[in-house]
């Protein structure tokens, strides 16, 4: 597996250094790409064409969740299909929910948090 980083600006600072002291995963740094502030499709494209050609097949995403749905769209648009797509703040399980139930097979690859309730 070649492991992918995209981040917001601001956010999981150094993430890649966490993802290898918990995981094992090592990260180039010319792997890791952050969004600029309010980033529009483009430039969320941009970044995912990069990683692409890179090689990256298991992308790691520390976004909110307009720009994992950017992201998501941008891996639609260049037919991009990594392994397995992981969002730290993800998506809202009913929005993919829905979304699969729909058709949206991209929806089956995606990983991300959730809440969890003992009850």
């Amino acid at each position: 597996l070649l492991a992918g980083f995209v981040r917001q600006a601001g956010v999981c600072v150094d993430v890649e250094q966490l993802y290898e002291r918990r995981h094992g995963i090592q990260v180039a740094k010319h792997l890791s790409r952050t969004l600029p502030e309010n980033p529009s499709l483009s430039d969320h494209t941009e970044i995912l064409a990069a990683l692409k050609a890179a090689g990256v097949n298991l992308l790691i995403a520390c976004v909110y969740e307009d720009d994992t749905r950017k992201l998501l769209k941008a891996m639609e648009d260049i037919e991009y299909e990594p392994y397995a797509f992981y969002s730290s703040f993800g998506l809202s399980p009913k929005f993919v929910d829905d979304a699969v139930e729909g058709g949206w097979w991209q929806g089956r690859y995606v990983l991300g948090n959730s809440f969890w309730d003992q009850k």
